[in-house]
């Protein structure tokens, strides 16, 4: 979708860690992320067993790599660093 593998990364993690840190650093920092990196792909899965109408379909996102990653970044921070130190509200259900 966008060229950036994770089996890429994984192999070349020595050479492409530092890029990627400054990425994820610099998105984080300013808050953007550009539109190219946010895009995400849907594609409609048949429910299986079902008829056909637009009710019978399933939708998946395909999300790129580095906005999947950030939003684990994000939400590994969230859980281990914020709610580890304030409790929620008995309301709140999502962070």
């Amino acid at each position: 979708m966008n060229g950036i593998f994770p089996a890429l990364l994984q192999e070349g993690r020595r050479i492409a860690l530092p890029y990627v840190v400054k990425i994820f650093h610099a998105c984080l920092a300013t808050g953007y992320v550009p539109a190219t990196r946010r895009q995400v792909n849907v594609v409609f899965i048949p429910k299986p067993g079902r008829k056909s109408g637009p009710m019978e379909f399933r939708p998946i996102s395909l999300t790129l790599f580095l906005l999947k990653t950030m939003q684990r970044l994000v939400t590994k921070f969230l859980r281990d660093e914020v709610l580890a130190s304030e409790s929620l509200n008995p309301s709140q259900h999502v962070y």
